[in-house]
């Protein structure tokens, strides 16, 4: 069995902060000229919604054509 000191958690916890804030900065580096995307947050609302034809669903579909597409969705 491994014992683990204090002092090497605290250390192996430092590097993994310091890995990613170093990490992240150059991510951000690498996207200066991407494009931001909207943030959108859409109720479901009624199921019918996916198959009805009025101004809620219309909407929608313009609202999904004028955003420019996303290369990821979270």
């Amino acid at each position: 069995m491994i014992k683990l000191t204090r002092r090497d958690a605290i250390a192996g916890i430092l590097i993994a902060v310091a890995s990613t804030i170093v990490g992240r900065k150059t991510m951000s580096e690498n996207r200066s000229n991407v494009e931001k995307m909207p943030a959108l947050f859409l109720g479901h609302g009624s199921p019918m919604n996916a198959i009805e034809d009025n101004d809620f669903t219309e909407s929608l579909q313009r609202l999904g054509r004028s955003l420019p597409r996303p290369k990821a969705i979270l």
